[in-house]
């Protein structure tokens, strides 16, 4: 039960969207649009009772099908049809593994994954689905802070940028430990860019799948998976990966700001194979840069 599921995750902007389409586009692999929902469900299952009640069922299924993000699949699937694919006395998993069952054979696939933002909840997923596998895909922290600090959604400014980077990886590592190395992976972005079928070569012997050379062309299907409302924010999507994406800062980010992140994140860049300290600047100008970024957040 439960087999051949796996989990990408990764902090944002870190290329969890980049692997979701390159295994999506594999004969076998479906991995719908993001939930960030799931584990939400864990603490209220006791609002809906046993599921082996109808009526209980019937209600998180709705339920689960109204997400918003749900709503966003390129193929949703509908309540009977998740119904179908459950026994007599179905669990939370069943039915989370119902729906995506349906939609990846919707798409004439036989196995999901998942591609979330679930490193600070990788123990939830574990708990439902407990021979779930994940694939932890981690990027240059500084490439990530020039990336998330245009966004609406996530940190402010670069320190707050460098201590998200930092932590999160660095948790998502620790919860990857705790599992058994068949069941946990680490990829860098800059290596899946710069060296594609080895890395994804790496990843279906991870995930027991055959290679599958369709993967390279993921990007000519990329538009109908993306939401045309988030198209905003994948907008590397729709053409193959690029050489000059990774470690772009070195020569667009402000001087200054590196050396902040690296005063803050030093040690996890260096775990993660990333070199830091690599601009030097005066104790005064780095002491000034910190201050500064900490005294606008006061106004």
């Amino acid at each position: 039960m439960h087999s051949n599921l796996f989990f990408i995750v990764g902090v944002g902007r870190s290329g969890t969207t980049l692997i979701r389409l390159m295994l999506n586009s594999h004969p076998d692999v479906a991995i719908p649009y993001e939930t960030h929902f799931i584990t939400n469900y864990i603490r209220e299952m006791d609002k809906y009772g046993p599921l082996s009640v109808s009526a209980n069922l019937d209600r998180l299924i709705a339920d689960l099908l109204k997400e918003d993000l749900l709503s966003k699949w390129d193929k949703v699937p509908t309540a009977q049809e998740v119904k179908q694919k459950l026994g007599s006395n179905p669990t939370l998993s069943d039915v989370i593994d119902a729906i995506y069952t349906c939609y990846a054979q919707a798409h004439g696939k036989k196995f999901w994954g998942d591609k979330s933002d679930y490193l600070d909840r990788m123990h939830d997923i574990n708990s439902l689905f407990p021979n779930t596998k994940f694939i932890h895909i981690i990027r240059d922290g500084r490439d990530v802070a020039q990336s998330v600090l245009k966004m609406e959604w996530g940190p402010g400014d670069i320190i707050e940028a460098a201590e998200w980077w930092r932590d999160h990886v660095r948790l998502g590592r620790c919860m990857g430990k705790m599992l058994p190395p068949d069941r946990y992976m680490e990829i860098r972005y800059e290596d899946l860019v710069l060296d594609t079928e080895n890395n994804l070569r790496r990843i279906c012997d991870f995930l027991g799948l055959p290679y599958a050379v369709e993967m390279l062309n993921y990007y000519k299907n990329s538009e109908s998976l993306i939401p045309a409302e988030r198209s905003s924010q994948h907008y590397n999507a729709d053409a193959p990966p690029m050489a000059s994406r990774t470690y772009a800062w070195k020569t667009s980010m402000d001087k200054s700001a590196v050396a902040v992140f690296d005063k803050y994140a030093k040690t996890q860049l260096q775990a993660f194979g990333y070199e830091a300290n690599t601009v030097q600047i005066p104790k005064w100008k780095l002491r000034l840069a910190t201050l500064k970024v900490l005294l606008k957040r006061m106004f």
